[in-house]
Formats: C-alpha cells, sequence, structure tokens
C-alpha cells in the first residue's frame, strides 16, 4: 500500500471519530474475562508468560486486521519499500508520547528491533520458528525523529507482517534493563490507550485506568478495563452470564443454548474461523510417505460430519487446499478445480486397492512390511473436547475403509512433544491465522523448519521436505506483485491437491461472547473492525477497548 493511500486512510479514520464523537457516552469500566488462568505479574510484551494487558499498554507500528487483510496506519502515519524491497521505511506519527510524557520517536523503534536482535531468547524475537533476523533483516537505523528504515540483505517481503505487529518498547526504560528476557514490567510505560493501575494475583484480575493523554484525541470513550484470569470455561462462561464480565473469550459448546437464548436481546457471539486445523500425516513413514495413499486418507473423511458434530457447527469444512473461506476468491486458482477432492470413501478404497493393499479376513488392509493390520495412533490433548470429539468421527471413517487409528488422548506436554519431534503417526494442528496464504502454508510445509525424527523442529511437522514447495516460498518472499504471489501459491495449492502433504480438515473456531447490557461498538460480522474478538490476535484487544462505549 503506497503512502499516500495510507495517510488517506488516516484521515478519513480521524474524520470518522468526529462525526461519532457526539453520539458517544462516555464512562465506565468494561470486564474481559479469559480462561487464562495467569496468575503472576508480567508486563513484559515479550515474554511467553505476559498477561494479556500488554495489549492495552504497548502498540506497533501498523492496525493489521488479518480477517479482511485491511492493513490501516497506527504509531506509523505510512510506510513504502525502496531499492528493490531492500529497505523498508516508515514515516511516523509527530504527536505520540509514551504514558510517561517522554516523546516516542524513531529511536524507540530502533532500539526495540535491536533489542530483539541482541536478546534472541525473547519470544517476538522468533517468526514462524526462524529469528527475525535471519530472514534477511540486517540493520534498523532512525534516520531522524520520525524516519526509520529497515534495511534487509535479501529481499523479505512476508517480514513486513512481524515487523508492523511487534509492540514498540521505550528506550529510556528498557535500555536500563539488564535481563530483557527475565523482566516482568511491574510499571509498564507504553504509548497505548490504558495505564496499568493494579494486579491481583490472588484472584487473577488486573486494573487499567484511561490514558488522558492518549494520542488519539477523544479516546478511549470508557474510563478503565479490568482483566478477569480464569482458571476455568466453565468460570468464566458462568461470569458473562451472571454479568460480571462484559466480553468472554472462551470454547463454548452450543453458544447458542448456553448463553444468547438466555437473554437474546443483550447476550451477542460472533464466531469467526481462524487458520486451518490439520490432521497431518508423518510422511517419513510408510506408507504414510506415499501421496496416493494420503490422498485416499484425505478422501475417507467426512469432514462436513466433523465440522458438524466435532466443532459443533461453528466452522465449515475446510477447503482441500486449506485456504480460509475469506481467502478463497482472492487466492485460489481456479484451472485446479478438476483437482479438488471431498468424501468418497469407494474412491479411498479403490486408491489403496490400486497401490497393492490387500485386505485379511475380517476386512482390514495389510501392511506388506509386517503381514499385520495398518494401525496408525493419532495423538490429541485431553480435555480438548472438540478435537477429541473430531478424532473419534476420523476413528470411526477410517474403520470403515479397513484402517485401524488409534486416537490417544494424552496431556498437553506429551502432546507437543509428538508434535515437535515428530513422533506420531497423525496429528492435529493448527497455524497462526495470517494476511494470506504464505503466512499459513509456511509453518506446516517450509523445509527449513522441520528437523529429524527425535528433534525439535520449529514447524513443518509432518517432516514435508519438497524443493518446489520452498522454491514458492522464496518466490514469494522477494515481490510485492501481487501476480507473482499469486502464481507461487497456485504451485503449492496443486501441491496440497495432489501431494497432500497435510489434510486440512475444519479452521480453527473462535465462537467470543459479548454482552450489550452496558457497553455498546462491539466489533461483530457487520462492523469487522478487527479480526474477531480473539484476544490473541493483532490488535483485537486495544481496537476493542478503544471503540466500546457506554449505552
Amino acid at each position: 500500500m503506497k503512502r499516500s493511500i495510507l495517510i488517506l486512510l488516516l484521515l478519513v479514520s480521524i474524520t470518522s471519530i468526529l462525526v461519532m464523537g457526539g453520539n458517544i457516552k462516555y464512562g465506565g469500566v468494561a470486564v474481559l474475562g479469559l480462561s487464562s488462568g495467569l496468575s503472576t505479574l508480567n508486563y513484559n510484551p515479550f515474554s511467553p508468560a505476559r498477561l494479556f494487558g500488554v495489549f492495552l499498554i504497548y502498540e506497533p507500528l501498523l492496525n493489521v486486521n488479518v480477517l479482511t487483510g485491511e492493513v490501516k496506519p497506527w504509531l506509523a502515519e505510512s510506510y513504502e519499500w525502496r531499492n528493490n524491497y531492500l529497505e523498508l521505511v516508515f514515516y511516523l506519527r509527530k504527536d505520540v508520547k509514551w504514558s510517561d510524557g517522554v516523546p516516542f520517536t524513531a529511536k524507540d523503534v530502533e532500539f526495540t528491533f535491536k533489542l530483539l536482535k541482541e536478546h534472541s531468547e525473547l519470544s517476538a524475537g522468533a517468526i514462524l520458528g526462524v529469528g527475525l533476523w535471519s530472514t534477511g533483516l540486517k540493520d534498523v537505523v532512525a534516520v531522524d525523529d520520525y524516519t526509520v528504515v529497515f534495511e534487509f540483505s535479501k529481499p523479505s517481503v512476508p517480514t513486513f507482517f512481524y515487523i508492523v505487529t511487534t509492540f514498540i518498547v521505550p528506550e529510556h526504560i528498557w535500555s536500563k534493563v539488564d535481563d530483557p528476557a527475565k523482566f516482568t514490567n511491574p510499571n509498564p510505560v507504553g504509548t497505548g490507550p490504558f495505564i496499568f493501575k493494579n494486579f491481583d494475583s490472588a484472584n487473577g484480575v488486573e486494573t487499567f485506568a484511561k490514558n488522558p493523554n492518549y494520542w488519539q484525541k477523544g479516546k478511549p470513550y470508557i474510563d478503565g478495563v479490568k482483566i478477569r484470569n480464569f482458571k476455568s470455561n466453565e468460570a468464566n462462561i458462568m461470569a458473562i452470564i451472571k454479568g460480571e464480565t462484559d466480553w468472554s473469550s472462551t470454547f463454548i459448546p452450543d453458544v447458542n443454548k448456553v448463553f444468547i437464548s438466555r437473554n437474546p436481546k443483550v447476550n451477542h457471539a460472533w464466531v469467526t474461523q481462524g487458520a486451518m486445523v490439520s490432521f497431518i500425516p508423518n510422511v517419513t513413514k510408510y506408507p504414510l510417505n506415499i501421496a496416493k495413499f494420503r490422498l485416499a486418507i484425505a478422501m475417507a473423511l467426512d469432514k462436513e460430519k466433523i465440522a458438524k458434530y466435532g466443532e459443533y457447527g461453528y466452522t465449515p469444512p475446510a477447503h482441500p487446499t486449506g485456504l480460509r473461506i475469506p481467502l478463497l476468491k482472492k487466492w485460489f486458482d481456479k484451472s485446479l478445480e478438476p483437482l479438488l477432492y471431498s468424501y468418497n470413501p469407494e474412491k479411498a478404497v479403490e486408491l489403496i486397492e490400486s497401490l497393492g493393499f490387500e485386505r485379511n479376513a475380517e476386512g482390514w488392509f495389510i501392511n506388506p512390511k509386517t503381514g499385520e493390520p495398518l494401525s496408525f495412533d493419532l495423538y490429541v490433548v485431553s480435555g480438548w473436547t472438540d478435537w477429541v470429539q473430531s478424532a473419534q468421527i476420523i476413528e470411526d471413517n477410517l474403520k470403515k475403509i479397513g484402517i485401524k487409528l488409534n486416537v490417544k488422548q494424552v496431556a498437553y506436554g506429551q502432546y507437543a512433544s509428538a508434535l515437535y519431534t515428530g513422533t506420531f503417526d497423525f496429528i492435529f494442528y493448527g497455524p497462526a491465522i495470517g494476511l494470506n496464504p504464505y503466512y499459513e502454508y509456511r509453518p506446516v510445509l517450509y523445509s527449513k523448519l522441520t528437523a529429524p525424527i527425535g528433534e525439535n523442529a520449529a514447524g513443518n511437522f509432518g517432516r514435508w521436505i519438497d524443493p518446489v514447495t520452498d522454491a514458492m516460498f522464496e518466490i514469494f518472499e522477494r515481490t510485492t506483485d501481487e501476480a507473482v504471489q499469486k502464481r507461487a501459491m497456485s504451485v503449492i495449492e496443486k501441491i496440497m491437491l495432489t501431494e497432500v502433504p497435510v489434510i486440512p480438515m475444519f479452521y480453527t473456531p473462535v465462537p467470543e461472547l459479548y454482552t450489550t447490557r452496558r457497553f455498546v461498538g462491539w466489533p461483530s460480522e457487520e462492523n469487522p473492525y478487527n479480526a474477531g474478538l480473539c484476544p490473541w490476535l493483532p490488535m483485537t484487544i486495544l481496537t476493542t477497548f478503544l471503540n466500546i462505549h457506554l449505552k
């Protein structure tokens, strides 16, 4: 997006604020309920143990909506690529101050990214398992107080997303921190719309007050925010049912029956879909290393039933390419339509028989290398009820075509160990959501993310190794030309349909609850000003509490 377009978007946004201002009722403290179980004070935005309040305190350069693909100005008013994508330049706002009154400048941006370079152990310093500074980024330079340049040794266009969604921290505070990885940041200073006031560790309650000097004049409309970190989904759901919270982020079966029907006038839910959740075969194991066999497995799965009963109908079955619904129209290559497969157990059996597999007297396909029935294990986290139910449907699907699947319900630690080390036959996994297919394919297919069996992989847990796949990611990284990017993704789409390195099942369902009992202005399907009420997505918490106001 060109610099002039971003400035125009900003002016439109400011105009909208001024127009709305006359109808806004100020005041009130909004309450968010999370099923995080967090009880330790930690406002280090780069720590994996951080409290969710960091999303109210710190801000990134741009506001990226991964649901709609929109990119809007934030701490940066505009940006541009220069020198054949070897320089990414940001032009910053000139009216922003840290919450302690110190001006925000390009030096803070330069410092933040060099901090991540010097301390690679910080979680924000890693993207898709590869360090931010390992993508070709070689330097970050503050040219003046409001211009900062990111210099690359090679084009790496997708790194843009990770740069613009990184929280910026104040140099005058963090330059004095001895060990940034262990720093819990008990008195956080940010540019965001709220200021930290208190953390009740006994009850897991975070309290924030409105930042009276926030750079977006007239905002926020509310006086403050409380975040309640519940220890269970049940406690979180009961709190919003009883009117103790205004927004509840938790998985809830049958949201209409459990929540909305109790008071349809004020109880609402916005159900969005994240990235694909895939049934991932370990392609290093026989016969899962045979493309036609993987296709047969994919055709044996009744994804309609899995989505309806395993996932409570919150999500449609995944497209065979794994592309999310919002991305299909723009990114799916329609010339590949003849390659699309669907639920067809009879065809699945034909494919397996065409490979020379035979059945025993009981109808099970026999592994010719062992003489035993084909049998695979599927690891799923015990207590993740939707995944467990989906796994049980898959078990039944494969039984019907003569293949044994043993669903192993295990603790998360055992699941994660099997996932990262590749010590599984089949496993469920869903990557993070992204702006386009690159961000969702790369974590599951890029060979440089994987590792030998028994060693921890950063991604590509099924151990897919293919030079053509890798080349398409690298082509994508070198350009902003959408036509070239689409051709690269088309090749990967074809690989998904013919080689079936992973089997997309459904999209991660995200049912988020909110009530208009006290506040209005919530994001919704009709007004998607952020990517859905998903607290872990960029800018969701901040933009929601920036826009809601008293009824």
